[in-house]
């Protein structure tokens, strides 16, 4: 039993115009509601956007005081684009989004044939956790500025209540969002490794090995329509995360210098926490579909030295030429081509943090 019925929930979360139902016995793709979705994140967009004018006006003088507070408008802007435009991506990208769920469920299809109507249970278990681990950080979240603001609304007001909380709803609009992009990552990953393993477990002959490598061919051109489709989302979701914890991590720090409130103090941290855990598991569901590839090219390399002089000199032929087109480039999930999403962009993003604070406290220097 495939795991796309994952796909309805992103769809009753207002964060997909997709569903898998069942018609006829078998699985089909429909849209429900594709304007509605998108225009949530819009909406919530807009009225953040009203608010942060209005306070921005309200407290000019304050936000050119320091660099900090300049920062701040970054990761607000930040926040307040991403999502939006990520909802009307997915609204004109609903088409190829819609293929490649369909595609993946002729792909079950075809294995199950391929392997004698074998019942495959397939579990994103990386997604399903890290949508629990937004439903419950989230809910936390939004209720401990929900109690702040009520505690200090003397000091916030209306305005900037609506704000915070319109702002918290973006962030969990977009790492929805993200969560949903890395999910063909981990459903190609998986099915990768069903092939490895069906090759492992049955050494196969000529005519067993090719259902395999129709199934491969399936698998390289999903692989090049996420890439096609997702450039842009994968770029936002890599800046985003970058932005919010330089912001976040240079503000804690030079609120360090002053009388605040530990509440205040610990407050931005801790938001940016879940930030990081999700951008650590997008850029590891990539990497780890980049090296699934690789090891089933590997299984496959494996059957030529494998093979015997009781294997037909024609079988022998096939593996060569196998081996020749696996030589190929396969399609890197790239973002608009400027960077391949791995773990490496993981670890080059932190290192850009650091040197971005260290440029934000150089500047500190025109505050004086």
């Amino acid at each position: 039993m495939s795991d796309l019925e994952l796909v309805n929930v992103f769809n009753t979360l207002y964060i997909l115009s997709c569903r898998v139902v069942i018609l006829d016995g078998r699985k089909k793709v429909v849209f429900r509601n594709p304007a509605t979705i998108a225009a949530i994140p819009i909406i919530l967009g807009l009225i953040n956007a009203f608010c942060g004018v209005l306070i921005f006006n309200e407290r000019l003088n304050i936000f050119m005081s320091n660099v900090a507070q300049l920062s701040s408008l970054a990761r607000f802007f930040a926040i307040n684009f991403t999502a939006p435009v990520l909802g009307v991506l997915f609204l004109l990208d609903r088409h190829n989004i819609s293929d490649m769920m369909q595609r993946i469920i002729l792909f079950d299809e075809h294995f199950r044939k391929a392997t004698n109507n074998c019942q495959t249970i397939v579990r994103l278990r990386l997604v399903r956790a890290q949508l629990k681990l937004i439903g419950i950080i989230y809910s936390l979240m939004i209720g401990f500025r929900l109690l702040i603001c009520v505690l200090f609304f003397d000091k916030y007001g209306l305005c900037t209540t609506v704000m915070l909380i319109s702002s918290l709803c973006l962030e969990l609009q977009f790492c929805l969002q993200k969560v949903f992009v890395q999910s063909f990552a981990e459903h190609l990953t998986i099915r990768y490794q069903l092939l490895q393993n069906t090759l492992i477990s049955n050494r196969p002959d000529r005519k067993r090995l090719i259902p395999s490598l129709k199934l491969y061919d399936r698998l390289i051109s999903m692989q090049q329509l996420l890439a096609n489709t997702f450039g842009v989302q994968l770029l936002l979701s890599t800046l985003m995360p970058f932005v919010s914890c330089a912001v976040v991590t240079y503000g804690s720090l030079h609120f360090l210098t002053l009388n605040v409130a530990v509440v205040h103090l610990v407050m931005e941290p801790i938001y940016v926490i879940p930030s990081i855990a999700l951008f650590f598991g997008f850029a590891f569901q990539f990497d780890r579909l980049a090296g699934a590839e690789q090891e089933f090219k590997n299984a496959i390399k494996s059957l030529q030295y494998e093979a015997t002089e009781e294997h037909s000199e024609d079988y022998l032929n096939f593996l060569d030429l196998i081996n020749l087109k696996l030589m190929t480039e396969s399609p890197k999930i790239t973002a608009c081509g400027l960077f391949t999403v791995n773990l490496q962009v993981f670890y080059n993003v932190f290192a850009a943090i650091v040197t971005y604070i260290m440029i934000l406290f150089q500047f500190r220097d025109f505050e004086k």
